[in-house]
């Protein structure tokens, strides 16, 4: 994995591959541009945000690391927006996804 320009990368629990599906959708529907398949390339196509995730199955951990940006995004403004997200996530059943969605406006 390569290194993260925000030390150090988010690590989120209890992200099954339903969660993983939703959170792909959930950035789709917000027009990040999603490619790969674990890792995912992420591009939030605002201040040049790059993202990567990657999910370990056997611990049912997703984990984020920043690839890129450029100002006026910094790393506590990209872990604020992200950080409350995946908390959600990894708290939710399956069946909570659509609701999730609206909460954060997806």
């Amino acid at each position: 994995m390569p290194k993260s320009l925000c030390e150090p990368a988010h690590s989120y629990e209890n992200i099954d591959k339903v969660k993983i599906n939703a959170v792909i959708e959930a950035m789709k529907r917000k027009g990040y541009e999603v490619t790969g398949d674990n890792p995912w390339q992420v591009d939030t196509q605002v201040s040049r945000v790059k993202l990567q995730g990657s999910w370990d199955e056997t611990t049912l951990t997703f984990t984020v690391i920043v690839t890129d940006m450029r100002w006026p995004a910094t790393c506590k403004k990209i872990w604020k927006e992200l950080d409350p997200f995946f908390e959600e996530i990894s708290l939710a059943e399956a069946s909570d996804m659509e609701e999730i969605y609206k909460k954060f406006g997806l």
